[in-house]
């Protein structure tokens, strides 16, 4: 769906209709200035043509600074947006224009979310709920409605943003707030937006029952309206979904319903391009699916001829994909593994990770059974299989059996192929319970339904109970049918699977004898080899030890010294002399760490960013999430956590150049996230090589379990964002 869609609109209504007192704003402009100047954001060069509309003092009031935000957006700088964005929203923070402050950060969030800087946006979108709850109680009645609308709308962009991070819990819970806010105030257009990505966020929780009435829902709706264009992007979702649930002839009439209930559009705009490429993309996959293929490769094709430059990188990945495995279908190999490369170009372009898998296994699936290129095969497979064992999906046991097969051919009796193979198996038993689960969940939907209206047939005509009982007897005989049915095929799996895993077993047990003369021959040699390594190991553990200390600790601390200095600040320098004595007093006891079992996480954090503002060299934001502290961590876990922090500024300002930080610490049910983020100059991963710094970050999140990733573009900035499991406890006891 557009969600830009409603934006323009709610912007125009802002401008024409803002209250008086704190959300008093210019009424310079007229009717037709303004809907004159939405022509002109298209493009920073066409805003030019437009300044001819503003007096000198006009210029000064945000409004101009507003649009050329709004139009660095459309054509991707987003350098310049975040310019324009600062401008603007600083100039209507002094005129008290709260409306269109708020209006310009929710702008800015949409757009970021657009150029997927799903963190940043997140901490704007967060912001600005906590403002606009804030202000609500000042709202003059005569704008309540316009700004209920920018509220529900808000409420909409954080659940994409959390779809987006894959928070698929809060993204829930934001998208139900938005669509019970939204069914009060009678919005339906916005109304059927939220019910559509309800469905999509249900579609990646995989409760697929759930998901089709939110379609559903929203189809009734947008019917309702008369709205077209919204209709055949709901009907293809639903088509998707039922792809999904391998009703692919459900499906296939969907498609086809979709292009021939709705007259064709104009697709000139590149929207319209999108939408109808994303729909042709549809049709073919079900075409492919119901063994059409001629007829799949004829409609990929005539996508193919209508794409352009500007047609978004995960689309195109998207179409070169499923034109190859159609072409694969046909035995064409040598085309199909061209479009395969063709699609592999977009992939670090796009983040749609669950495309960017299935593009890793369908390809090396294709390598494996029709080439001897076994070791690209294996590798993509194995990308595949690491993204679907975190985001379970019907692909992880098929290309876990494919890797097997290639396992077992790369090298017979190595273990690893029964490992995969009872992986496999595991896999598609829990996939086999929940479309067992989802289909008696349908059932018993439909039976309800059926009962009810057995029961206001019973009361009405008595003279039909006969036949109702009858109804309902051939229902019930229908579920034991399909219970019968299911039972049967789940126990030929069983006996298929035991074979294989038999022979596998066999193999196996052959291996281990053969292994258990040699262990027994290296295990006096071993046991002496793992006493003296665990001595080194210790000496060298104390060691790297000591020089994390100095490096994250000490020498942070005096560059933050310098940076003091370097601005005269006293009282600062004397407290962060104080803090080295301290961490050189402990370094003397034996290098022991800090303390933290009477201070949290987020109390050092909040100190240690104080400190850094009075220095007043940059700023940095800082979002610390309350649930933090519902949490329990143990001493090692504050150390490492602070430590890398400390090291990630101290990065920042030795090296970035940049003008702002942004720090966000949250709780992500049980897991502790960290983000450091910043506007500097960035740098280049192809001629990075790691320091000290950045090995002892990897080595710090290694021991209390956790994760880091390392993401930097030249002259847009770096984000490190590391997290670690935690400990939930009750605040109550």
């Amino acid at each position: 769906m557009n969600r830009f869609l409603l934006t323009n609109l709610l912007c125009l209504t802002i401008l024409l209709f803002a209250p008086t007192g704190c959300f008093n704003q210019q009424k310079d402009f007229s009717h037709n200035q303004l809907t004159e100047l939405e022509k002109y954001t298209d493009h920073p060069d066409s805003l030019q043509a437009a300044l001819n509309l503003f007096s000198d003092k006009e210029k000064e009031n945000g409004f101009l600074d507003y649009l050329y935000m709004k139009a660095y957006a459309n054509i991707g700088d987003y350098h310049r947006m975040d310019s324009m964005y600062h401008i603007a929203s600083d100039k209507f923070k002094k005129l008290h224009n709260r409306f269109m402050q708020f209006d310009t950060e929710f702008n800015y969030a949409s757009s970021l979310n657009g150029a997927q800087q799903f963190n940043k946006a997140h901490i704007v979108l967060l912001n600005l709920l906590k403002e606009i709850k804030k202000y609500k109680a000042e709202i003059p009645e005569n704008v309540r409605r316009e700004f209920a609308t920018l509220t529900n709308m808000t409420l909409y962009e954080m659940a994409y943003n959390q779809l987006s991070r894959n928070c698929l819990n809060e993204a829930s819970n934001t998208v139900s707030h938005a669509k019970s806010e939204l069914a009060v105030a009678k919005d339906t257009s916005l109304l059927i937006e939220a019910y559509n990505l309800s469905g999509l966020i249900y579609k990646r929780m995989a409760q697929l029952d759930k998901a089709i009435d939110d379609y559903q829902h929203a189809l009734e709706l947008v019917t309702e309206l008369g709205n077209n264009h919204q209709a055949r992007i709901i009907l293809n979702n639903i088509a998707s979904l039922y792809t999904e649930l391998e009703e692919n002839d459900k499906a296939l009439r969907i498609a086809r319903e979709m292009v021939n209930r709705f007259p064709e559009r104009d697709t000139t705009s590149i929207g319209d391009k999108i939408y109808h490429l994303t729909e042709l993309n549809t049709i073919g996959v079900l075409l492919s699916n119901a063994n059409l293929n001629k007829n799949a490769i004829d409609t990929f094709r005539v996508a193919l001829h209508q794409m352009s430059e500007k047609i978004p990188a995960g689309l195109k990945l998207l179409i070169y994909s499923n034109y190859a495995k159609s072409l694969a279908a046909e035995a064409k190999t040598d085309s199909a593994i061209y479009y395969y490369q063709k699609a592999l170009q977009f992939k670090k372009e796009t983040r749609h990770e669950f495309n960017k898998a299935n593009l890793d296994y369908l390809y090396g699936s294709l390598l494996f059974h029709k080439t001897d290129s076994l070791k690209q095969a294996k590798y993509y497979l194995q990308e595949a299989i690491d993204f679907y064992r975190l985001h379970p999906s019907r692909v992880l046991s098929k290309a876990l059996y494919s890797l097997a097969e290639l396992e077992n051919k790369l090298n017979p009796s190595s273990q690893k192929a029964y490992k995969l193979m009872q992986e496999a198996f595991d896999s598609e038993q829990k996939l086999m319970q929940q479309d067992f689960q989802n289909k008696l969940s349908r059932f018993e939907v439909k039976f309800k339904t059926k009962e009810k209206e057995l029961k206001i047939i019973e009361l009405n005509r008595k003279s039909e109970k006969e036949r109702a009982a009858n109804h309902i007897r051939i229902i019930i005989f229908i579920a034991s049918l399909l219970l019968i049915s299911t039972l049967v095929a789940v126990l030929l799996y069983y006996l298929r699977k035991n074979k294989i895993i038999y022979t596998l077993n066999q193999q196996s047990l052959q291996e281990k004898i053969a292994r258990k003369d040699l262990e027994s021959k290296l295990l006096m040699n071993e046991t002496n080899q793992r006493l003296t390594e665990q001595y080194i190991n210790g000496l060298e553990d104390s060691n790297k030890r000591t020089a994390k200390t100095l490096h994250d600790g000490i020498c942070n601390q005096l560059l933050t010294i310098e940076m003091i200095l370097n601005h005269k600040e006293e009282k600062c320098l004397q407290k962060q002399i104080s803090q080295i004595r301290e961490e050189v007093r402990t370094l003397s006891h034996e290098l022991s760490y800090p303390d933290f079992k009477n201070v949290r996480l987020s109390q050092v954090v909040n100190s240690y960013v104080s400190n850094l503002q009075k220095a007043h060299i940059f700023e940095i934001n800082c979002f610390i999430d309350e649930k933090i502290d519902e949490v329990l961590l143990d001493n090692d876990q504050h150390l490492e956590a602070y430590r890398i922090i400390q090291e990630s500024v101290g990065n920042i300002i030795k090296h970035a150049d940049a003008k702002h930080i942004y720090l966000t610490l949250r709780k992500e049910e049980n897991v502790i996230d960290i983000t450091i983020e910043d506007d500097g100059k960035g740098f280049s991963k192809e001629t990075c090589h790691d320091g000290i710094g950045m090995r002892t970050m990897k080595e710090r999140i290694g021991l209390i379990k956790g994760n880091i990733e390392i993401d930097s573009t030249l002259g847009k900035g770096t984000i490190v964002h590391f997290w670690f499991p935690c400990t939930c406890y009750n605040k109550e006891k």
